[in-house]
This record gives C-alpha cells, structure tokens and sequence, in this order.
C-alpha cells in the first residue's frame, strides 16, 4: 500500500460512499459523516492524483448514502441508499459526458433498499 499525495477539492471525510472507475477517473458519490447525508460527486484523476468537485446538472438526486453505484459506460448508475430518515428505492444515474443526473424509463424496480451489493456482468 502506498499513500498518495493529492491535490485539487479533497471530498470530505465521509463513510458507506460509492467510489466507481471509469477509464481513468475515480467518481466519488455521496455517504455521510455524523448522520447527516452527502449528494456531491468528486472525480480524482487517477494520472494526476488531482480531486476535482463536479457541478452536476439536471435534478439533483436526494443526499444519500450506502447506496450501490456502477458504470455501464459513460454513465453511472445509483440504486437505494438511505437518506437517514428512510430507506430510498430510487434509480439515477449520472451521465459523465455531460455532467447531468438522469432518471431512466423503468417498468418495475426493486423494493426499497440499503447497504447491498450491486454489480455489472457483460457490460449490463
């Protein structure tokens, strides 16, 4: 193990985030410190140890943590959480082309839920 030395907007202390990679960049969403929940996203710069807070468009996604997040291309998509009141059942996912959270067209999602596994097998 080697610690790194990093630069640019570190993210706060937090825990039970979702930390995702996607080429080589590192996309930090939500957790919590204290009970009280996170929404931001940061992107680290795997090359240039350089952290970076993204100003995200489109509707901004409930602060959240022990959530499930994934990449299915440019796009990553979170599942549940908690807020700290609830449990969510919300689906998302975050375009990194144009820096815009989306909701997708979904028939039926599962109950709601926190601290789970989620994972992306044949690129679905």
């Amino acid at each position: 193990w080697k610690q790194l030395a990093v630069g640019g907007t570190v993210p706060d202390g937090r825990i039970n985030h979702s930390l995702c990679a996607l080429d080589k960049q590192l996309y930090l969403f939500g957790g919590a410190f204290k009970g009280v929940a996170f929404g931001d996203v940061h992107r680290l710069d795997s090359a240039t140890h350089e952290w970076f807070l993204l100003k995200t468009a489109g509707f901004q996604p409930t602060p959240r943590s022990a959530h499930t997040a994934a990449f299915i291309g440019p796009n990553m998509f979170v599942f549940g959480g908690t807020s700290g009141d609830s449990s969510l059942g919300d689906l998302l996912f975050l375009d990194t082309v144009t820096v815009s959270w989306c909701r997708p067209r979904t028939s039926q999602l599962p109950r709601r839920r926190a601290n789970h596994a989620a994972s992306v097998v044949g690129g679905r």
